[in-house]
C-alpha cells in the first residue's frame, strides 16, 4: 500500500520563515491488514533534504510509524508496519529544518483515515459426494489482494495438506478442483500463505461427506400392453439412494448414459415400478434405469428392451364430388382428419373417383374432416375451382362448424362424403411496359371482409395467372409481388411490385368482384422497372480483399421500399427492385463473411458511407433503371470472445444448446451464439470494449449429468446475474479465449 502526500511549494530566505500547510493527502489502499507493509511516498516544498516522520495518532499522542530522509528534491518514500485492527489517521511529519542562509519551516499533511482489518476466509464446496468424484470448491478471502497465491487443504492424520493451489481473483475468489476419496467424512478449508507482511490464515473447516458408489438395479422387467409399458425392478441397497431416473429410446439399444434418450420419469425412493405411457402400439422400445444420489452421481444402468402390443385402430372413409346436378368424383382432393383431443392429423388424397379412406385412427368421437380441393380435377368446374368444405357441408371460413366424426377400435366409419360447390375465380396477364410476358410473378389475392380468405398463384410462361375456388366477394384485392421474374426487357434490374389496377402496394388497391360460376378475366397489370443499388464490400485491411457472404439490405424510411442481397467471391453485389427514392438507407452485416484478412474474428457492421448503424447512414439516391454502382464499404477488423459451456458435476460434460448473449453498454453491442455438442461457443464481430458482459442460459441445454433437472443460469465469471457480472475485454483483430462457465443443476 502506498500512501501520497502533496504540499504547495515554498520559497524561504535566510532571514524569512515560511510556514507550509499541505494542499492534499492520497491513499492508493483506504484498508489494510494487520501487520500488512504499507508504503508512504510523496514530495515535500523546498529542495533539502531533511527529516520525516509517518505517524498515527494514539489518543491525543502521535506516534510515530516510521522516518525517512527526503532526496535533495524533496521527494521521500518509507514503508511501516500496519498497526492492530482499528481507524486510523496518518500524516506525515517534517520538522523544522535550519541551514545555513536557509531556514524550512514544519511541514505537517494533512490526516487520511487508514482502516486496519483482520483477515476474513471461507469456503464454499458440496456438503456430500460420491467416492472417487471430482468436484470445485471456492475460497473466498478478505480484503481482496489480486494475485495473492491461495490453496485448497484437507485434513489428513491430523495435518492439513495442500491439494489444489491458485490466486485470489480481484473479487478475492479462487475456483479450486478436488477428488473425493473412500468413503468418510473429511474436513476442508482455504488457505492463503503470508504475503507482504501479512500472516498467513485459513477458513474455517468445511465438512465433505463421501458415500460409497451405488450399485445398479437389478431385476429389470417390462410389462407390455398396446399403450403402456410397466416397468419393475429391485432398487440397490445403502443410504445415498435418492432415486432411479428413467430413459427410453426406441428400437433395442438402451440409452447409454443418463443424458442420452428421452426422459420417462426419476422415480423417487422407495418406488420399483413405474408405468410408462407415452408410447405408441406395436414399437420396440428400450429402457436404461439409472439408480442415483442426491448429487446425481449415477450408478450402472439397468436395461431391457420390450415391444408394445399392437392396438385396435379404425379408419374413415367416403367420395368428393362436385356439387352439379350429376355428380363428378373430384380428384386430387387433399382430405385432412384432426382430433383435438390428441391434437393429431392425417392427410390423404382423393383417388381419380374420389374415393379416400383414412386408416390407423386411434378410437374417438371428436374426429374433423376437412376437404381441401385446391388442384381437384374430374368435376364440371375445374376451370373455376370448388370452395374448401367441412364434414357435413360445413364451411367455418364463413362461421360453420365441422360435424364431428365418431369412430370405433376395429370398425370403419363410412359415407363420411362431401359435395364441393363451385367457386369463383379471377385471372389476368402479367406483362413489362415493353409488353413482354413475365413468368413467376406472386399473385395474392386477398379479402378485408373475409380475412380468412387468401389466394395465390404465379404467372406462367405467357405471363397469365388464374386464382380458383374462390367464395363470393366485391372487395377483393389483388397484388403482383415482382421478386425473381423473369421474361422481361429489365429482368437484371427487376420491376416493380404493384397492385391492380396500376396502384401502388402502398396505396388502396381498385376492388374485384368474384360471383361463384365465374371468371372474373382481364385483371391484368404492367410492370414498371425498377432501379437499383451496386457496389464492392472488402475488409479495411493495406490490401482490401473483397468479402464474400456480407448481408446488405437496403432500407428507404420514405416509400419502405426494401431490398437485400449478398456479396458474392469478390464482394460485389447488386440490390434490385427498388422505387426511386432519394433516402435509402444502405447497411452492410457481415456475419460469416469470408475472403478477408481478419475472418477468424469477423468483421464490425457498418453502414454506407463508414457510418455506424446506430448512427445516421449516408442517404443514396435510387433511379429507375439504372443499378447505382459505386456504394461500397471496406469494413473494420472486430475483436471475437471464445469459451467452453460445461455441467458443475464432478466429470463436467460440455452442454450443447446453451444460450449466450454477449452484450456491451458502451459499444451498444448485444449478439448471442450457441454452444456445440461439445459445449464450445465463439462470437466474433465485436467492437473493440472493456465492458462486455457475458452470460449463459441454460434452458434446453444437453449433454450434462443435470439434463433432467436443467441447469442455473450464469453470468461470466460465475456470476449470477449480469450486474455481478466480470466484464471482459475485447481487442481488435484478436480473440479472447477461456470465456468458460460450468453451470450447476437446477434444485429438484
Amino acid at each position: 500500500m502506498t500512501l501520497s502526500w502533496h504540499g504547495a511549494a515554498a520559497v524561504t530566505s535566510a532571514t524569512t520563515v515560511v510556514s507550509v500547510q499541505a494542499e492534499s493527502l492520497a491513499l492508493t489502499e483506504s484498508t489494510a491488514i494487520a501487520a500488512e507493509t504499507v508504503e508512504a511516498a510523496g514530495q515535500l516544498p523546498g529542495v533539502l533534504s531533511r527529516p520525516i516522520l509517518v505517524q498515527r495518532k494514539s489518543g491525543a499522542a502521535w506516534v510515530t510509524l516510521a522516518a525517512a530522509t527526503t532526496s535533495s528534491t524533496g521527494s521521500y518514500s518509507t514503508t511501516f508496519s500496519a498497526p492492530g485492527v482499528g481507524s486510523y489517521a496518518v500524516r506525515v511529519l517534517a520538522p523544522k529544518v535550519t541551514a545555513p542562509k536557509r531556514v524550512q519551516a514544519e511541514y505537517l499533511s494533512a490526516t487520511k483515515t487508514l482502516s486496519v482489518v483482520a483477515q476474513s476466509a471461507s469456503v464454499s464446496m458440496p456438503t456430500t459426494v460420491v467416492e472417487s468424484q471430482t468436484g470445485t470448491a471456492t475460497v473466498k478471502f478478505g480484503p481482496v489482494r489480486v494475485g495473492r497465491a491461495v490453496a485448497l487443504q484437507v485434513m489428513r492424520s491430523g495435518a492439513w495438506t495442500t491439494i489444489a493451489t491458485g490466486e485470489q481473483s480481484r473479487t478475492g475468489r479462487a475456483s479450486l478442483p478436488f477428488t473425493a476419496g473412500t468413503p468418510g467424512s473429511y474436513s476442508y478449508r482455504g488457505w492463503t500463505a503470508a504475503a507482504n507482511g501479512a500472516p498467513a490464515f485459513g477458513s474455517p473447516a468445511a465438512v465433505l461427506e463421501v458415500t460409497a458408489a451405488l450399485g445398479p438395479v437389478t431385476s429389470v422387467a417390462a410389462i407390455p400392453a398396446s399403450d403402456s409399458v410397466t416397468l419393475s425392478w429391485t432398487n440397490p441397497s445403502g443410504p445415498s439412494l435418492t432415486g432411479v431416473m428413467i430413459r427410453r429410446a426406441e428400437g433395442a439399444t438402451p440409452p447409454a448414459s443418463a443424458a442420452e434418450g428421452t426422459l420417462v420419469a426419476d422415480a423417487a425412493k422407495p418406488a420399483e415400478s413405474f408405468t410408462d405411457t407415452a408410447v405408441t402400439s406395436g414399437t420396440q422400445y428400450s429402457y436404461a434405469l439409472f439408480a442415483h444420489d442426491a448429487a446425481l452421481g449415477f450408478a450402472t444402468a439397468g436395461t431391457v428392451t420390450t415391444t408394445t402390443t399392437a392396438g385396435a385402430l379404425a379408419s374413415i372413409t367416403g367420395a368428393v364430388t362436385d356439387a352439379g346436378p350429376v355428380r363428378h368424383g373430384l380428384a386430387n382432393v387433399r382430405v385432412s382428419v384432426y382430433s383435438p383431443a390428441t391434437d393429431t392429423a392425417t392427410s390423404v388424397t382423393t383417388a381419380g373417383d374420389g374415393s379416400y379412406a383414412v386408416s390407423g385412427l386411434a378410437p374417438g368421437a371428436d374426429y374433423q374432416v376437412w376437404f381441401y380441393p385446391s388442384g381437384a380435377t374430374g368435376g364440371s368446374f375445374d376451370a373455376l375451382g370448388y370452395l374448401d368444405q367441412a364434414y357435413d357441408n360445413q364451411q367455418p371460413m364463413f362461421g360453420g362448424t365441422p360435424t364431428p366424426v365418431t369412430v370405433t377400435a376395429g370398425a370403419t366409419t363410412t359415407g363420411v362424403d362431401a359435395a364441393l360447390a363451385v367457386g369463383g375465380a379471377i385471372t389476368g396477364t402479367v406483362r413489362d411496359a415493353e409488353g413482354n410476358a413475365l413468368i413467376d410473378v406472386s399473385v395474392s389475392v386477398s379479402s378485408p371482409s373475409n380475412g380468412n380468405y387468401y389466394g395465390y398463384a404465379k404467372t406462367t410462361l405467357d405471363g397469365g395467372y388464374a386464382v380458383q375456388g374462390m367464395p363470393a366477394g366485391t372487395d377483393y384485392q389483388v397484388c403482383f409481388l415482382a421478386t425473381g421474374a423473369t421474361g422481361g426487357s429489365a429482368d437484371a434490374l427487376g420491376y416493380l411490385d404493384q397492385c391492380f389496377d396500376s396502384q401502388s402496394t402502398m396505396g388502396t388497391p381498385t376492388p374485384v368482384a368474384v360471383a361463384l360460376g365465374q371468371a372474373q378475366v382481364g385483371v391484368d397489370a404492367v410492370l414498371p422497372v425498377a432501379g437499383g443499388v451496386s457496389g464492392t464490400v472488402t475488409d479495411a485491411g493495406g490490401t482490401r480483399h473483397g468479402l464474400a457472404g456480407v448481408s446488405v439490405q437496403v432500407y428507404s424510411p420514405s416509400n419502405f421500399g426494401y431490398a437485400n442481397a449478398t456479396t458474392a467471391a469478390d464482394g460485389s453485389y447488386t440490390a434490385t427492385g427498388l422505387a426511386a427514392g432519394t433516402d435509402y438507407q444502405v447497411c452492410f452485416y457481415p456475419s460469416g463473411a469470408t475472403g478477408g484478412s481478419t475472418d477468424a474474428t469477423g468483421y464490425l457492421v457498418q453502414c454506407y458511407d463508414n457510418r455506424p448503424t446506430m448512427g445516421t447512414p449516408t442517404p443514396v439516391t435510387v433511379v429507375l433503371g439504372e443499378a447505382g454502382a459505386g456504394i461500397n464499404a471496406a469494413l473494420a477488423g472486430g475483436g471475437a470472445i471464445s469459451g467452453t459451456v460445461s455441467d458443475a458435476g464432478g466429470s463436467q460434460h460440455g452442454l450443447e444448446n446453451v444460450w449466450v448473449n454477449v452484450s456491451s453498454p458502451s459499444t451498444g453491442t448485444s449478439v448471442s451464439a450457441t454452444t456445440a455438442a461439445d459445449g464450445t461457443f465463439a462470437v466474433s464481430g465485436l467492437a473493440a470494449g472493456t465492458d462486455y458482459t457475458v452470460c449463459f442460459t441454460g434452458s434446453g441445454a444437453t449433454g450434462g449429468s443435470g439434463d433432467a433437472l436443467g441447469y442455473v443460469d450464469q453470468c461470466y465469471d460465475n456470476q449470477p446475474t449480469w450486474e455481478t457480472a466480470v466484464p471482459v475485454t475485447v481487442t481488435a483483430g484478436e480473440t479472447r479465449t477461456a470465456v468458460d462457465a460450468a453451470l450447476g443443476a437446477s434444485a429438484p
